[in-house]
């Protein structure tokens, strides 16, 4: 049987020669329809010699194929593994006869080939027979699976690979046993549901399998097709192919000839005239040939130093010594020079004699080398220091700059460590630091290091850790700093003198807007910082024209500088009297005008203001005069911050919202605590206010009798009810022009709410017993430790009243939310109670004050004094003793009952709440409960415990 030479197949030509003796025709074709072989049986009925047939196709001897149409039979064959349909030949005499195709998709040496078994119709042959030898041949069997009637039909091909005794139909049962045997569970599980997918969808499938049979081993391939009708399957047909002696024949030549073709290294042989034997896939990347073209060239024609006695001398030295190293050049097909390293190996193989070649581009390496010696000089000459370190503080690498900083010569920092330069840090330090920077991946710092004459060097730092050479290296760059540090000095002092100086003093573009502006600025006209920056000068100065602006502005240009008094606009839309100063200033090459302006409230209005003060201080003696044990009681002048004794961030917040009202008439709502201090707030707002020279009256309207509130507030004239028997000027009327202060607001009755409106909306009320209207200019300030929403809601507390008093609500916080201020706040009543009981208590114990901190104090600021009062009773010597057993036993019995983690949870919240959030390190949330940080941690991801539930907006 006759086989292309074209394509060499070793077992091809077996099956060729094993089939071309069978009685009917058989073709071989490959995947684009050539012809390979065909036996003399095929060659005879069509009339044509055996070798004419091998340059074929088979779309010249079957008139009704084509290529698009052997493309689809190919795919069909991929799919099933076989064909079969009935066509048309046509003979050499050009006469046509009916054949039946009978294709075998063989893969031998991984290639794929279709074998044809062709069935001259005219004759009606069976080819059973045939069927049966290509099985053998190919060692494949069929099978089919009845899915109607539950059996497998095995042919003989199957029975003999699978190695069991003849059966041709088995039960389902049967056959799903047995393949069990053969099968791991794992492979016989994926079978069935490929099985049952197969049957439930129609779906062709191919798998691998690895059968243990009774007395081999055996890796095959299945592949299955159902047979479906009107969209039922009812039967799987399928065929098994044993792939166990091709796998072991070629996969590891295969798998050897894949690892040089994809080698990353030029591989090639060279032939003793210096022709290309053979190349891989690197070589004709590298230097931009194909394949077919290097195997048509020399080595002499990639080597532009190599010519043909080179070449030999090469030949013979490698003969000798069998193998070489050396490093040459190659040139690629663009004509670029690279330089390669090769290892040069003589082999005989078989009688022929090669140079086998591995050749390694040394572009990059050469490049890096390049770059590495460019980093070298570049870190060695850097002005900034730049070391190595290992984990024990020992240089690895220093450059020059370390040695000319610190005065110590190379071979001394050498036998040095970190420490020597920067003694303040202990081994310990700079193991910690040494992890901290593991985790952060960065860190910069400033420090100091010491240098050899014991002078030392302010410096910036930035380290890193990186792996190099299997081992963890820290990487350090630092700048010396000296002269930042003193220019940063003398920029701060003078940020420091300008942002602090009492004038107002600005900077001013030609466009009006402001360069820069000082503190002063913006507290003396009432705007922050970014209000400011919204602003233009013709905004702050009513008098000041467009026209007039720019006039002074070419007047200053000019080298003059413009000075007088002005009147500035603030924000609440008073005049502020100014007297200014103007001139020009050059600062980064833009031209600007400095404005210093100076109050001269003072100047302008003092003998106005004695005079009004004057009058006021008689019509106040007078009615000092007519209530001057009332005035006793209330009026004291000692409103001040002073008296608020706060370092907490969180009530910071308060006070800046004291700050912020304090200048205004608007009515203040203080929301707290029992014992919180709300009348210190309201003492605040008015001494800090315009009302501050006139008096602050108090009321506080739960300590009061329902039926006396009413004359309290508003007066009584003389007869009004029984024992009135004289005229009473009311709370109201006595703090005209100044503040009174409703403490207990929540606890008035009903129709007290309704006058206190009128009085709040109209400034005007009658005295009881009275008719004449009385019109005042009262600030009210208000404050309840009562919920007034719940008390609207239960109706006890009018709506209207409630949005009169809610305008501006400042809520005093407890003290459990201010922590930070008990150790103040302990000082400060122990320095009172020192003068006050003549006690010279100097120490509070740590315990205590801890003991303290970790306790609630529902009875807030007025709880934390009488504790210290009690303690300093008690206490005899220069320690404050506290017994604070007593007073917690009360005060913290809680008669709910609570599950272990509710405890835990309520528990770590206060923590949380009391540390402002801090969960780790100093004065956190673990160091209070005495606890891991990272059990901490973990306990509250347990507990469901998230950042809003103890941080407030």
């Amino acid at each position: 049987m006759a086989s292309s030479p074209v394509k060499h197949n070793q077992l091809l030509s077996i099956y060729q020669e094993a089939i071309g003796i069978i009685d009917h025709g058989v073709v071989w074709l490959d995947r684009e329809g050539n012809i390979i072989g065909v036996n003399r049986q095929f060659a005879d009925e069509l009339g044509y010699p055996e070798a004419d047939l091998n340059q074929k196709t088979i779309f010249q001897i079957n008139p009704h194929t084509n290529l698009l149409h052997w493309r689809k039979l190919w795919t069909q064959l991929q799919d099933d593994g076989r064909l079969y349909l009935e066509t048309e030949h046509m003979t050499a005499k050009g006469s046509i006869f009916p054949v039946g195709f009978k294709g075998v998709l063989v893969e031998l040496e991984g290639e794929q080939f279709c074998c044809g078994i062709i069935e001259n119709l005219l004759e009606s042959a069976r080819f059973h027979r045939l069927l049966k030898l290509t099985e053998r041949i190919s060692r494949s069997g069929s099978w089919e699976l009845d899915l109607i009637k539950k059996e497998i039909l095995f042919t003989e091909g199957m029975l003999e690979l699978l190695g069991i005794p003849a059966q041709e139909v088995m039960d389902e049962n049967d056959a799903r046993d047995l393949l069990k045997t053969f099968l791991p569970q794992q492979e016989f599980d994926n079978l069935l549901a490929l099985l049952k997918e197969a049957a439930k969808k129609g779906i062709t499938f191919d798998t691998e399998l690895n059968l243990k049979l009774p007395k081999r081993r055996m890796r095959a391939e299945l592949r299955a097709s159902p047979i479906t009708s009107e969209g039922f399957t009812h039967k799987i047909t399928g065929i098994l192919r044993d792939l166990s002696a091709f796998t072991e024949r070629t996969e590891a030549l295969y798998l050897m000839q894949f690892c040089i073709d994809h080698a990353f290294s030029m591989i090639y042989w060279v032939r003793e005239d210096g022709k290309f034997e053979y190349v891989n896939k690197a070589v004709c990347q590298k230097l931009g040939y194909s394949q077919q073209e290097l195997l048509g060239m020399a080595v002499m024609d990639v080597d532009p130093e190599l010519t043909k006695e080179s070449w030999n001398a090469l030949w013979q030295e490698a003969k000798e010594q069998k193998n070489l190293e050396i490093e040459r050049t190659r040139r690629g097909k663009d004509g670029e020079i690279f330089p390669v390293k090769i290892s040069l190996n003589y082999v005989n193989f078989h009688g022929k004699e090669y140079c086998l070649k591995f050749a390694i581009d040394l572009r990059k390496k050469k490049e890096r080398e390049k770059r590495i010696h460019f980093a070298e000089q570049t870190l060695k000459q850097a002005k900034d220091i730049i070391y190595w370190l290992d984990v024990d503080g020992n240089f690895l690498f220093f450059n020059e700059a370390l040695s000319k900083l610190s005065g110590f010569s190379e071979q001394e920092l050498a036998g040095m460590t970190i420490r020597d330069l920067f003694p303040d840090y202990s081994m310990t330090d700079i193991k910690a630091g040494w992890e901290r920077i593991k985790i952060e991946k960065i860190r910069s710092s400033e420090l100091e290091m010491t240098c050899k004459d014991g002078s030392t060097i302010p410096l910036e730092s930035l380290i890193t850790i990186t792996n190099y050479e299997d081992r963890e290296v820290a990487c350090a760059i630092l700048r010396d700093i000296r002269h930042r540090k003193t220019q940063d000095e003398n920029i701060q002092l003078s940020y420091h003198t300008l942002s602090q100086a009492d004038e107002m003093i600005y900077w001013l573009r030609k466009d009006g807007r402001l360069r820069y502006f000082n503190n002063s600025f913006c507290q003396n006209l009432g705007y922050t910082p970014e209000e400011v920056e919204q602003l233009r000068e013709l905004d702050f100065y009513p008098n000041l024209s467009q026209q007039k602006y720019e006039s002074d502005w070419e007047t200053i240009l000019s080298g003059s500088t413009i000075s007088g008094e002005y009147e500035v606009l603030k924000k609440d839309d008073s005049i502020l009297p100014v007297e200014g100063r103007f001139s020009l200033i050059k600062y980064a090459g833009e031209e600007l005008i400095l404005g210093i302006l100076r109050d001269i409230t003072e100047r302008k209005q003092k003998e106005a203001a004695l005079q009004k003060q004057f009058e006021e201080n008689e019509r106040l003696r007078k009615k000092l005069e007519e209530e001057n044990i009332l005035l006793k009681e209330e009026i004291k002048l000692e409103y001040s911050f002073s008296n608020i004794i706060s370092k907490s961030p969180n009530y910071k917040t308060v006070l800046q919202k004291v700050e912020q009202v304090a200048d205004t008439d608007t009515t203040v709502l203080i929301l707290g605590e029992t014992g919180t201090g709300k009348e210190l707030l309201a003492k605040a707002i008015h001494q800090m206010s315009n009302r501050a020279d006139r008096p602050l009256v108090k009321v506080n309207c739960g300590a009061l009798p329902e039926n006396l509130i009413e004359s309290e507030l508003f007066g009584h004239e003389k007869g009004a009810f029984t024992g009135a028997y004289q005229r009473k000027i009311g709370r109201f009327e006595a703090a005209h022009h100044g503040t009174i202060f409703l403490d207990e607001v929540g606890e008035l009755p009903l129709d007290l709410q309704v006058k206190l409106l009128r009085v709040l909306q109209e400034k005007e009320f009658e005295r009881v017993g009275g008719t004449q209207t009385i019109r005042v200019d009262v600030r009210l300030i208000a404050a309840t430790n009562r919920n007034l929403e719940k008390l609207v809601q239960a109706g006890t507390f009018r709506k209207d009243l409630y949005y009169r008093l809610n305008v501006f609500p400042i809520k005093n916080l407890p003290l459990r939310e201010r922590l930070d201020d008990i150790p103040l706040l302990v000082r400060h009543f122990v320095e009172k109670f020192n003068k006050q009981l003549g006690k010279n208590v100097s120490e509070v114990p740590q315990p205590a004050l801890q003991s303290l901190m970790r306790y609630d104090f529902p009875g807030n600021v007025r709880e934390l004094e009488n504790l210290i009062e009690r303690a300093m009773i008690l206490s005899s010597g220069k320690k404050l003793l506290l017994d604070l057993v007593s007073t917690r036993s009360e005060l913290e019995e809680d008669h709910s009952f609570k599950t272990m983690e509710e405890m835990q949870r309520v528990h770590i919240l206060e923590a949380l709440k009391r540390t402002h959030g801090r969960v780790s390190g100093e004065n956190g949330a673990a160091e209070l409960l005495d606890m891991n940080d990272k059990t901490l941690t973990s306990r509250m991801l347990k507990l469901n415990i998230h950042r809003l539930d103890y941080l407030k907006e």
